[in-house]
Formats: structure tokens, C-alpha cells, sequence
């Protein structure tokens, strides 16, 4: 594949000081400014005007307290820190601080018995998260790490309880949040579990072009599952021999079947969108790769390449297509119109894979 151009205008808006963070992500990771240099320094001052970071914070009282519910989709505080995390909020802004301790201290809270936050898509957002806060080198944040690495290894994918009633093994879709949060932490600092789990998601991602996941058979599952006798496992649930005997169940509706068939495109991971949820899209899975360290002439990659390239608009930019506002405390860009952080996200990931042709 042939370096991606970008012309002088598309750079330019990206540079902007509209947007800070995409201001100082384009400056140090697509041109490459190192870090200490009065460029970089001199936009890393202004992450904190970011205007979604600052309505955030002026309403943190609202979510980050006893007795609200800190998963309340899409205003709760385990969402706020997500988003903060996204944005590059940076560390000493008032309240930031004081929330990351807030969030780590309900580890394990979420789901009662279970360490951390009981379901993985929530863990790697909110791990992450805190390493982009600056506490990568907390240890509670760390054996965060670890537990979300030794459970995919454990299960030989990322366990879920809402996978366990799917035709699918695992869970497919939080994969780009997994490896993301696998590979947050700098390569010399992550444990042998870390290492050795990324490696299992990014083949996972690969081994099905990254977004052809999806079954034929899914359909068929779920109603069969809904037509099981009384008192058999079907409804969703925490307890242990329910997910063991749905298993069960799943392994008798494949037998006889070609397993899980004929794979498809999961639809809505071709439609980008940020910032993202508990769900991925093909283009958060490519950035995950790089992130990853995968080989940049892997074959289960170009799938995911030429759908990027397929929504870039004739303008050199890229729209945005998904979007929560609304339904965040702060809405980010307009739907349907060019995005800065689709731009950058697409250019980035293709700057890894194929090189980008920037303007002298």
C-alpha cells in the first residue's frame, strides 16, 4: 500500500488551536516534534482548555460522589474518567486528581465479590484512562492490569457474562479496548501476563480481519436459548453455574454445525466514531494494533486499512459517523461533518501501516 498524502490545508486544521489535544497528538505523533520542544510544551499548556474537559470538571460534584451510580451511561463518573482519559485532560487540573481516587477506590464495587469493575470493556476504559491521568505507575492501576491480563489468558479470550448467553466463545467487540489497555503502559514496563495476553487479543483481532465476526448463527442461538424449559439458564446471569451450564448449552446448539459459520463484517465497526464506548469500531482496532507492535505487513490488517480509506471524503478528511452527544455531559464535533479526531485517528493508523506523505 502507497503512503497516504496529506495536503498542507488538512494539516493546517488539524493544527488548529480549536482542538488542543488533536493540536498536540498531530505535532507529536503524526509529525513526529519531540515532546521537550516549544511546540509540544507550548500545546500540552493548553490541553486543559479543551472545552469538553473543562464542562466535565465544572460538573464533576454531579457524578463523582457517594451514592450516585458511577456507571450511568453516558453522564456517570466511570465515563467522565474515560472521556478525561481520551482527551488528555491533563493531571494537576483541579478535581482530576481527586476523582482518579474517587473511581479507584469502588474497584471491585461494581460487581460485588468481583476485583475491579466485573466486566472487561469498563476495565480497559477506565485503566487506560488513569494511565493518562499519570497514574501508570500506581499499583492499584497496575494490578488492574494484571487481573484484566491473567483473566484473558485464563479464558483464552476476554470473558464475559453478556458473551456467555452469545453464539460467540468470548467476547469479540471489547478486543481494541483490551489490547489498548494491554499495551498502556510503556513495553519494558509491562509484566509477562500483559505481554503475553496483547499478543492473544491482536491475533484474535487478525486471525478474522479485525471486524469479520459476526455469525450466522447468533440469531439462531438466542432464540433457542429463549426456548429452553423452565429453569434452564435462560436469562443473563452473575451466578457461576448458570454461565457453566449455558456453556453447555452452547457447545450441544454448535455440535453438527460448522462451528460458527461463515463469518460477516460486524456493520456498525465500519461506521467511526469518537469518543467510543463499551463497543469498537475498525478503526480503534488498527490504532490498538499499532499500538501493539503488530508486523506492519500483517494479512489480517488490509481489510481493515481499505475500510479506512473507503470513508476518507474527497476533501482528504474523514466524518464523523458515530456519535454520543446528547448523551454526554459535553458533546464532541458535529455528526456527518469532518472530524479532527476521525482525521487524525485514521491518519495515525495508517501512518503505521502504509507511511503518510506529509507536506514539506
Amino acid at each position: 500500500m502507497a503512503p497516504v498524502q496529506v495536503d498542507r490545508v488538512t494539516l493546517d486544521w488539524l493544527l488548529s488551536e480549536d482542538n488542543p489535544p488533536v493540536r498536540f497528538l498531530t505535532l507529536t505523533r503524526l509529525l513526529g516534534r519531540p515532546l521537550h520542544g516549544r511546540e509540544a510544551r507550548e500545546a500540552r499548556a493548553r490541553l486543559g482548555d479543551y472545552e469538553p474537559t473543562r464542562r466535565i470538571l465544572a460538573a464533576r460534584k454531579r457524578f463523582w460522589r457517594a451514592g450516585r451510580q458511577p456507571y450511568q451511561k453516558y453522564r456517570g463518573g466511570y465515563w467522565q474518567l474515560h472521556f478525561l482519559g481520551e482527551y488528555l485532560a491533563p493531571r494537576d487540573l483541579p478535581g482530576v486528581a481527586e476523582d482518579v481516587e474517587f473511581v479507584l477506590g469502588r474497584a471491585g464495587a461494581f460487581i460485588k465479590e468481583r476485583p475491579w469493575f466485573g466486566i472487561h470493556c469498563l476495565n480497559a476504559n477506565l485503566l487506560r484512562a488513569m494511565v493518562s491521568l499519570g497514574r501508570g505507575r500506581d499499583e492499584r492501576v497496575r494490578a488492574g492490569l494484571e487481573h484484566v491480563a491473567r483473566e484473558v489468558l485464563e479464558t483464552r479470550g476476554i470473558p464475559c457474562l453478556v458473551a456467555d448467553w452469545s453464539v460467540y466463545p468470548t467476547c469479540r467487540m471489547a478486543l481494541p479496548k483490551v489490547l489498548l489497555a494491554l499495551t498502556c503502559l510503556p513495553e519494558d514496563e509491562r509484566t509477562p501476563a500483559m505481554k503475553k495476553a496483547a499478543r492473544l487479543c491482536a491475533g484474535q483481532l487478525l486471525e478474522h480481519e479485525v471486524c469479520r465476526y459476526v455469525s450466522p448463527h447468533a440469531r439462531a442461538f438466542w432464540s433457542h436459548v429463549q426456548g429452553l424449559p423452565k429453569g434452564a439458564p435462560r436469562s443473563i446471569s452473575l451466578d457461576p453455574r448458570k454461565r457453566a451450564a449455558i456453556r453447555v448449552v452452547k457447545e450441544e446448539f454448535l455440535r453438527g454445525k460448522d462451528d460458527l459459520g461463515e463469518l460477516k463484517d460486524k456493520a456498525g465497526w465500519l461506521r467511526f466514531g469518537f469518543p467510543l464506548h463499551y463497543n469498537s469500531d475498525v478503526l480503534e482496532a488498527a490504532l490498538a494494533l499499532a499500538q501493539a507492535g503488530v508486523p506492519r505487513q500483517s494479512p489480517g490488517v488490509r481489510r481493515a486499512l481499505d475500510a479506512i480509506l473507503a470513508r476518507r471524503g474527497a476533501d482528504g478528511r474523514w466524518r464523523l459517523d458515530f456519535t454520543l452527544n446528547g448523551k454526554m455531559i459535553a458533546g464532541v464535533e458535529k455528526k456527518g461533518a469532518p472530524s479532527r479526531w476521525i482525521t487524525l485517528r485514521a491518519l495515525l493508523a495508517l501512518a503505521y501501516f502504509a507511511g503518510v506523505a506529509l507536506p514539506e
